[in-house]
């Protein structure tokens, strides 16, 4: 699903250019162990470029609480330990009411593409976060 296509340097405007590659829409997605009812979880679109740094947001519940992401089936962090050997991953992490838990991927390439999760818990519930990651590869015409 690499969302790779070239632009003349003449047509990089328009209405379907997004020049600030954030945020793109959020959709829904049926999720295998969403529970019997089928459950629907929402799934954040992020649109990138290869070569970019992509930051994926989460935050922890208020109180204590532990968070983990996942891409695919991989776990890339449990609380604050590094599962993943890649140097391009980190966890970005702060106070406040909702503490930051996010995501930073640098040098983002094809192969990061995929869906990410961020899972956080605290006495209360576990919540759940999916975010599909887009990344546009770069053509010189």
């Amino acid at each position: 699903m690499l969302g790779l296509f070239c632009r003349k340097k003449s047509d990089v405007s328009g209405p379907d250019f997004d020049s600030d590659l954030g945020l793109k829409s959020e959709t829904e997605m049926s999720l295998g162990d969403g529970g019997e009812d089928g459950e629907r979880t929402p799934v954040d679109t992020v649109d990138t470029r290869q070569g970019d740094t992509v930051v994926l947001g989460c935050q922890l519940a208020d109180g204590p609480s532990r968070g983990a992401w996942l891409n695919h089936s991989s776990i890339l962090f449990a609380g604050d330990d590094k599962w993943s050997a890649d140097p391009r991953v980190s966890l970005v992490t702060g106070g406040g009411d909702k503490q930051e838990y996010s995501l930073r991927i640098e040098r983002v390439q094809a192969s990061d593409e995929g869906r990410y999760t961020c899972l956080t818990q605290n006495h209360f519930n576990p919540q759940i976060k999916h975010m599909l990651l887009s990344v546009r590869g770069t053509c010189l015409l």
